[in-house]
């Protein structure tokens, strides 16, 4: 989790210098405390939405170790998650090969396969309970692009996919 909290500091100080510039040059009336409220309530919501987002992924990764899915099983239950989770778009599942195996955006699940994306690499390289934040990239079959919010699922002591 230290990981964790050391990139949303990082994140914190670089959103402050952007709204800063942002705010001065839009809303010379600000003043820096003010500012700097502002930016505090972003990291506040921040913080909450990569809380959601952990607690919902260990949850599904939980799921997704313990039971066979079909695929429109799946796409329901983590259509249904997304539902419940404020600034996600949606929640996959990428087996270790690479290929995504579940999405709650798509049904039936576009025959792509993830393994050269870094948050992929990154997941299944950590241990279990490390949740990756990687740079935003864009969707291989949206084009959207997103903030990746990863971690890997863990069966019989070795990562079964992201």
């Amino acid at each position: 989790m230290n990981f964790i909290k050391y990139n949303l500091v990082l994140l914190f100080v670089f959103y402050i210098s952007i709204v800063s510039s942002v705010f001065e040059s839009s809303f010379g009336n600000f003043t820096n405390e003010e500012i700097r409220a502002h930016a505090r309530v972003v990291d506040y919501h921040a913080s909450l939405i990569i809380g959601q987002a952990n607690i919902a992924l260990s949850g599904m990764a939980e799921l997704i170790k313990r039971v066979d899915l079909t695929e429109d099983e799946a796409h329901e239950l983590l259509g249904n998650t997304v539902d419940h989770l404020d600034g996600v778009r949606a929640i996959i599942f990428i087996s270790e090969d690479g290929k995504l195996t579940f999405d709650s955006f798509s049904s039936p699940v576009p025959d792509v396969n993830l393994a050269t994306r870094s948050y992929f690499i990154k997941a299944m390289e950590a241990d279990e309970d490390h949740l990756i934040i990687d740079k935003p990239v864009a969707g291989k079959t949206s084009g959207i692009p997103f903030l990746p919010i990863a971690r890997a699922v863990w069966k019989d002591g070795k990562p079964i996919g992201v």
